[in-house]
């Protein structure tokens, strides 16, 4: 945890501390199995021992049980979603230790299946204990017929899920606040089964902020049983997360979708997994997440009750930067949902946390590998002629071209499942450069949307500040001219031409706040019904700089980041002319490290070119601490520049 986001939540309980973010209670880690021979350790940052929690995995591409451990009910205990097993069969070493970022994963023979198979992708999911968030309470039972079960939810629950772990094979029983009236009424997590009227499995009485109740009946109360409860809490204004505590981060709801089978959800936040179900049919439960692929396309869908592998599950749902929109569910169906929201909620202190720079690797698992998960990539083959290839995490398996105005195309290497990095390890590609970004607040963020033709459009973001900059790009056709670009002052640059400002006038972007930008009725950036998306990037202290530079021709013109060590990298274009230094044309030009920025001829790649990057010619930048140094020889006149430390 970043030093500052540790000082704020030192502070908790005194007027303006924080609370924790979302990846300190959350977490989803992919990971490929490496086989029974030894243990495999999984970090996700996510505290086990110290708070206690729950580990939910799952094999991605093989047929294996949904399995679960907890911190409450021991680490040689394990439970499978999909069937009614109980906890008959305790296996030593099923999970070796809950850790304090994490967990290990025993070496038994069931693990080597279950969680480790050898060459297997998995996915796990581990929530922490957490007031507001998540609980876990054990008991055995009694046979009382409104037996109350204290929790440590802090707030009243927003799903129950109750399992008896000894005593008999049973169903997982499930109360979900939006659908339970009183409490007559179950699902099943195992069972596709539509809402059930079933008396005695949760009492007679609703649950409070301080207990749930349970009946007399053997899935959740039968004498000498015993069993287990997992509590998810549901935010509504009253969350305590993030940097002034007053975040919400869960939310447990009902939806159901009109004549054609459509539905907007709003949680107020942009979610990062989804539990749902069907409550008035008979419907597999289903998960997806944002890690192994939940895209504007096709959603990748692991289902509670079944043991089949990952499977692509249409175009179920799309998501928007306060929650999501149903696509393909059919008219007039209702569903619960469980939602927990996505990224960090605190901006990042050190660049290496949301942006990295990598040359071939050659995987595994990625071809590009980070120190982070990846929401952005740009690359390029620097040694030859080829456009530079865009791709992020909502695009899923697409790209778009940074020197063109085609619509975007499809990408079998385009791959962002993975925890660190991007790019299908597979393919066979040298001499390539990757840039990297995650989203987060202050820093990136990123949105798909869909235009409207109208002037005034408002189109919602997470970046949580007014953004200073943002790329556009139609991408479901050919835009006329490309790239549009705001940088503060209107959208009159394009990111794919050389052209000075004012080439394709300023109504693209008329207005920005810290919730939304404002589209003018430019087809390049709000045609109507049709797909686009937007980049938008700000100013964080130390990690990211964005601005102009005034620049007069005979003087050397330092650039203050505000940064220590210098730029990493720096992207930056003369506003004034077409031609620039040297008679150069004014170029994208970027710069970074790993190929030099040093005080000479630095090699140079420029985003609306498919050059090969050049190391012959002009003396475009040099190295500063606190930023960057643009040259005498430049033309007078402004330079708009984004950097990263």
């Amino acid at each position: 945890m970043a030093t500052k986001k540790k000082m704020l939540q030192a502070a908790a309980g005194q007027a303006g501390g924080a609370g924790l973010d979302v990846d300190e209670v959350f977490a989803t880690h992919l990971y490929v199995g490496t086989g029974d021979s030894t243990q495999k350790t999984i970090v996700n940052g996510i505290d086990l021992a110290g708070e206690g929690g729950f580990v939910w995995t799952k094999s991605r591409t093989n047929t294996y049980n949904h399995t679960i451990g907890d911190s409450e009910s021991g680490l040689q205990y394990y439970l499978y979603t999909n069937t009614m097993t109980d906890h008959t069969d305790p296996i030593t070493g099923y999970y070796n230790a809950f850790n304090s970022n994490g967990y290990t994963i025993g070496n038994s023979n069931f693990t080597a299946n279950e969680l480790n198979n050898s060459g297997q992708d998995f996915v796990s999911w581990a929530w922490r204990k957490c007031p507001k968030f998540f609980d876990i309470q054990t008991w055995t039972g009694n046979g009382a017929s409104d037996r109350a079960i204290a929790h440590n939810l802090g707030s009243t629950p927003g799903m129950i899920i109750v399992k008896r772990t000894s005593g008999g094979d049973e169903d997982w029983g499930v109360w979900h606040r939006s659908v339970h009236a009183n409490t007559t009424k179950v699902l099943y997590l195992n069972k596709t089964d539509s809402l059930t009227t079933s008396t005695g499995i949760f009492g007679a009485t609703n649950p409070t902020d301080s207990n749930f109740y349970v009946g007399g009946h053997p899935v959740s109360n039968n004498n000498g049983d015993g069993y287990v409860a997992y509590i998810f809490a549901h935010n509504d204004g009253d969350g305590e997360f993030g940097p002034d505590a007053d975040q919400d981060i869960i939310k447990c709801g009902t939806y159901t979708t009109d004549g054609s089978g459509n539905a907007t959800i709003d949680l107020g936040f942009e979610p990062q997994w989804l539990l749902r179900k069907r409550t008035d049919g008979s419907q597999n439960w289903t998960i997806y997440d944002s890690m192994r692929g939940w895209t504007s396309g096709d959603d990748d869908a692991l289902e509670p009750n079944s043991a089949g592998a990952e499977s692509v599950n249409g175009n179920q749902y799309n998501l928007t930067p306060t929650g999501f929109v149903t696509k393909e569910h059919g008219s007039y169906k209702t569903y619960i949902y469980v939602a927990i929201r996505r990224g960090s909620l605190f901006p990042p202190e050190d660049a290496d946390d949301v942006f990295s720079i990598d040359t071939w690797g050659g995987g595994p698992p990625a071809h590009e590998t980070s120190g982070h998960v990846v929401d952005l990539a740009i690359q390029k083959n620097v040694t030859g002629n080829s456009s530079w290839t865009v791709g992020d995490r909502q695009m899923g398996p697409k790209k778009i071209m940074t020197d063109q105005t085609a619509a975007e195309s499809n990408s079998s290497n385009s791959k962002f499942d993975f925890n660190d990095g991007w790019w299908d390890s597979s393919a066979s590609l040298t001499n390539y450069t990757s840039y990297m970004w995650a989203r987060a607040p202050g820093f990136f963020d990123l949105v798909h949307y869909t235009g409207n033709g109208t002037a005034g459009h408002n189109i919602s973001h997470n970046l949580g500040v007014s953004p200073e900059m943002i790329w556009m790009k139609k991408k479901s056709e050919v835009s006329y001219a490309g790239w549009a670009v705001y940088y503060g002052q209107s959208s009159n640059l394009y990111l794919n031409r050389t052209s000075a400002a004012g080439y394709w006038g300023s109504n693209a972007v008329t207005g920005v706040s810290d919730t939304t930008f404002t589209l003018g009725a430019n087809t390049d950036v709000n045609d109507s019904s049709e797909e686009h998306v937007a980049y938008l990037f700000g100013t964080v202290s130390g990690v990211s700089k964005v601005g102009t530079a005034s620049h007069t021709t005979g003087t050397r013109t330092y650039v203050d980041c505000g940064f220590s060590a210098g730029a990493r990298m720096v992207i930056f274009k003369y506003a004034n002319s077409d031609t620039g230094l040297g008679n150069d044309p004014a170029n994208w030009h970027v710069f970074d490290t790993v190929r030099g920025i040093v005080g000479g001829i630095d090699s140079r790649l420029s985003l609306n070119e498919v050059d090969s990057e050049i190391t012959t010619g002009n003396d475009y930048i040099d190295p500063d601490n606190a930023g960057f140094s643009l040259p005498a020889g430049h033309p007078t006149g402004t330079y708009v520049f984004y950097a990263i430390a």
